[in-house]
């Protein structure tokens, strides 16, 4: 359990929620009672099943399909997370994309899209 100075967010957004950092993040947050919207490309169902099998029956875990990269999709699925469950107390991006290569060989738009 975390110390939270004003007690535990009621809801959390969290961009790139369903795998890696972003998913540890979400299950952290369950386990402290918050609802939660996952924004991604994609999340295996079973991924889904396990976040709402954890939570308490009065807890939504929600999937928001999006990409980051494109803002208007971003708009869209907050703008849907938002009427579905209300503002967050709590966003955390955490979405983020591999490119395999060294560094100093990266075309500058690999580097980009990634930053």
């Amino acid at each position: 359990m975390t110390s939270w100075k004003h007690g535990a967010p009621r809801v959390a957004f969290i961009s790139g929620g369903g795998s890696g950092i972003g998913l540890c993040l979400i299950k952290s947050l369950i386990s402290e009672d918050t609802n939660a919207a996952i924004f991604d490309l994609r999340v295996d169902d079973s991924v889904i099943t396990e976040l709402q099998n954890n939570a308490r029956p009065s807890q939504k875990i929600t999937f928001y399909a999006a990409d980051v990269t494109d803002p208007l999709a971003v708009e869209a699925a907050m703008e849907k997370a938002v009427s579905d469950m209300s503002p967050p107390d709590l966003a955390i991006y955490s979405a983020g994309m591999m490119r395999n290569g060294e560094f100093t060989v990266l075309p500058y738009e690999t580097f980009e899209r990634a930053v």
